[in-house]
């Protein structure tokens, strides 16, 4: 249990930059997009952000939701209450740029676009991925229907199984984007 602690202290050290931006653009997207996501007191004090708030800023660096409540419970207090107060402090600044108009700046405003479309496409992906089939038979009987992509590369089913359930999942994800399309 302290290994994954250690791991997981060392990981949020080395990658404290991307860790910061993550908490910045979602903070942003929550400010943004759902201002009762985080309670914002009356007065100018610091947003309350809740254990959840950080989970889920923890999933969008540790691949996901599973991975984030792992980490999360196997943190000491002391690394919870660091996070907690770090995303205490984004949302506070987050909000201060919101009152000085900065999401109206283009670049910003087109940064906040991006990110929030980035971050939807990633949701929706999820969502297809997990309504479909990726079983050892579906996987195969794609593999087959386009043995050719694979064959070219000499690959058998054995040695490209991830990427062919990628594959899937992309090929579901382009059929649900051109029926959208044609609507």
């Amino acid at each position: 249990m302290k290994l994954l602690s250690t791991q997981i202290r060392s990981w949020c050290t080395r990658n404290r930059s991307a860790l910061g931006f993550a908490l910045v653009l979602l903070t942003a997207l929550i400010l943004i997009g759902a201002p009762k996501a985080i309670a914002l007191p009356q007065t100018p004090a610091s947003p309350v952000v809740d254990d959840d708030d950080v989970i889920t800023l923890l999933s969008l660096d540790l691949g996901g939701r599973d991975v984030a409540v792992a980490a999360w419970a196997n943190m000491n207090q002391f690394e919870k209450q660091t996070l907690r107060d770090q995303a205490v402090r984004i949302a506070a600044m987050a909000r201060a740029a919101e009152r000085d108009g900065l999401p109206s700046h283009s670049d910003v405003a087109r940064a906040l676009r991006w990110g929030i479309s980035s971050f939807l496409a990633d949701a929706w992906e999820k969502k297809i991925a997990s309504e479909t089939d990726l079983s050892e038979n579906a996987a195969r009987s794609f593999y087959e229907a386009n043995r050719k992509m694979y064959m070219d590369e000499g690959l058998s089913f054995e040695q490209c199984r991830l990427r062919v359930r990628e594959d899937m999942i992309r090929s579901v994800t382009l059929e649900r984007l051109e029926k959208l399309n044609t609507e």
